[in-house]
This record gives structure tokens, sequence and C-alpha cells, in this order.
């Protein structure tokens, strides 16, 4: 399912992701355009990545409460390049 990065990052898709947290992929791109989550993506890849452990640690942060909370929050998604 996931991608292990150096041994510290444990990547996935976002419908994978999607079905680790059993929502929608759709959730998933909410959580990262919130900046709740950042996305990851490969060099010269266009498919974005998560990482399940920064993904754990933000429903401790926040609780899931708060990110299904449908308001708007400011932008600029925070998507960060991975040089393999």
């Amino acid at each position: 399912m996931s991608n292990v990065i150096g041994e510290r990052r444990k990547l996935a898709t976002f419908a994978e992701a999607a079905a680790y947290c059993e929502v929608s992929p759709r959730s998933i791109e909410n959580w990262v355009s919130k900046r709740f989550i950042k996305a990851y993506r490969r060099q010269n890849s266009r498919e974005l990545l998560v990482d399940l452990d920064e993904l754990e640690g933000a429903f401790i942060r926040f609780g899931r409460t708060k990110m299904r909370d449908g308001r708007k929050t400011s932008g600029n998604v925070r998507i960060v390049e991975i040089v393999d």
C-alpha cells in the first residue's frame, strides 16, 4: 500500500490514505488544502502523496471534528517535492 522513503515517511496516494482513514479521497484533498497535512510529490511525478504518520498526528493535534469542519481556511497549499 504505502511506500517508505528513508525509513522516515510512510507515503500513500490520496486513495490509499482515504481507505486507511475510511473517508473519501476528496477529504484527503480538503485536509491538504486546509493545511492540516502536507502533500508530497516525487521528483518528475505528478502524483501527490501524504504521510500516514503525519495524518495520524493531525487527528491527534486537531481532532477529527475540526478536520471535518466545512468552513474555508486560508489557501497556500503546501506541496513538498521529494528528491529520490
